[in-house]
């Protein structure tokens, strides 16, 4: 009984946080390499996108290390599917609202593993 509750004791305190440990570092690592890159940068709080984005993008092909910079242009959009033949407004088993990600494919390609060059 002592050898069962120290094999439980043992898979409780140090198996579990490494395979959640390890999982979370998977996650982020996928992350990283296909949806954002190393650094994200934000428009200010109150804003809804960048300005002088150009001016941005030179200013961080400056630091040493950095490979390539990609802009995105993330939004939502109402997409809709057989709209002329609704009769009803608010009928909504057509149609739905998702994120949409603007992207240059030849900057993404620099930055993220998902697109290739």
């Amino acid at each position: 009984m002592i050898i069962i509750v120290m094999s439980l004791s043992f898979a409780n305190m140090i198996l579990t946080p490494s395979i959640i440990s390890g999982v979370t570092k998977a996650l982020n690592q996928q992350q990283i390499n296909t949806l954002y890159g190393n650094i994200v940068v934000d428009p200010p709080q109150n804003d809804y996108y960048l300005t002088d984005v150009s001016q941005i993008d030179a200013k961080l092909q400056q630091y040493p290390g950095v490979t390539g910079v990609a802009p995105h242009l993330s939004s939502s959009a109402l997409f809709e599917y057989n709209w002329p033949s609704q009769l009803d407004p608010q009928h909504k088993d057509d149609s739905g609202s998702w994120p949409v990600i603007g992207i240059d494919p030849d900057a993404e390609g620099t930055v993220t593993t998902s697109i290739t060059v």
